[in-house]
């Protein structure tokens, strides 16, 4: 066994630790069966510790009862850079009253098909958009969307990129779904997973 592999596990052992210690002190977290959950504002994530390497997306769901057609897909705008575009039909106006919600799933993949939950985020949307949380204000420069309200109608966005530094620090390194449904109440709206690698920069 190499000196890296000896490493690796007390090492993600230690980032873990390092991503749960920053975040409550932070916001309200709670800790259950190795799964933390964070309510609240987290426009301030800032990270430049790590580069995140996107692989696919997959849209797994959406209601037609909120959105009469939702494509999402992954593009590549040159040879070095992954972007992606995005168009819906909104069918309801989404108001910033507090009751339409991001949330967010983090699975570690684990290989061999098993993964392992080890973050779930939830967030108001309308908050989000106006803060530029998780760097959304990127999805909204690159078409036609605005901040809350946001009315029913035909929405796009093409070649937007994520913005890592604005993803939450000290995540542990390895291979993520993102799970990502939007609510209104409990209700999902839609639900798609993104599929990336999170890659920690080389420490001269």
């Amino acid at each position: 066994m190499t000196p890296v592999a000896i490493l690796r596990k007390p090492l993600a052992f230690f980032m873990r630790l390092k991503l749960y210690a920053a975040l409550m002190v932070w916001y309200i977290a709670i800790i259950g069966n190795d799964i933390l959950v964070v309510s609240g504002d987290m426009s301030s994530f800032q990270q430049n510790d790590y580069t995140v390497e996107f692989h696919h997306v997959h849209l797994e769901f959406f209601d037609r009862k909120f959105v009469r057609t939702f494509d999402l897909k992954n593009v590549k705008p040159n040879r070095t850079h992954k972007a992606f575009a995005m168009t819906f039909n909104l069918l309801t106006d989404i108001k910033d009253d507090g009751r339409y919600k991001i949330n967010l799933k983090g699975f570690r993949l684990l290989g061999n098909g098993l993964d392992h939950l080890i973050c779930q985020f939830n967030i108001d949307v309308c908050q989000a958009l106006r803060k530029n949380t998780f760097g959304l204000m990127q999805m909204i420069r690159a078409g036609n969307m605005t901040t809350c309200p946001i009315t029913k109608g035909y929405y796009y966005a093409n070649n937007f990129v994520v913005d890592e530094k604005k993803m939450p620090p000290y995540m542990p390194e390895g291979r993520y779904k993102v799970m990502i449904a939007i609510l209104d109440g409990n209700t999902p709206m839609t639900r798609t997973s993104l599929f990336m690698d999170i890659i920690y920069k080389i420490k001269n």
